[in-house]
């Protein structure tokens, strides 16, 4: 959050964002039927690596 925001492309943060939103809402409502495990690892980690890179 300390990273100033101009070398990220505003479309990819919300990208992010929309992602994030997404897979909050599916873990909420359990719809993929996927353990919650999975989603809370393997999404952060699909959602940050671009921003890391």
């Amino acid at each position: 959050m300390d990273r100033p925001k101009n070398p990220l492309p505003a479309s990819h943060t919300h990208h992010a964002l929309g992602a994030s939103a997404l897979v909050r809402k599916s873990h909420s409502s359990e719809a993929t039927g996927m353990p919650s495990d999975t989603i809370n690892l393997s999404a952060p980690l699909l959602i940050n690596q671009p921003l890391i890179q």
